[in-house]
């Protein structure tokens, strides 16, 4: 069991990625927005780390545009809950 704190100042951005530590976390937004792309670890065939989420030309990819995630933007005072292995 993975046991960590993680602070991020203004700015602070994490390239597409699926969880490493097969743990489930929780974020919770202080002060500012973050931008979230979360996708279950069933869509990982399609997925890739060159994935940019933010990007618009990067949501057309062929096999991005196939896989089931969704964005959500966390705001001051929001918990976001993401299951272990998640992207």
């Amino acid at each position: 069991q993975w046991k960590f704190l993680l602070i991020g100042e203004e700015g602070t951005e994490m390239f597409f990625h699926q969880d490493g530590t097969a743990s489930s976390s929780w974020q919770a937004q202080l002060v500012g927005k973050k931008r979230w792309t979360l996708c279950p670890n069933t869509e990982t065939r399609y997925l890739s780390t060159t994935i940019n989420t933010f990007d618009a030309a990067h949501l057309t990819d062929r096999n991005f545009a196939q896989a089931h995630c969704g964005q959500v933007l966390v705001e001051a005072g929001d918990l976001l809950y993401y299951p272990g292995l998640w992207w």
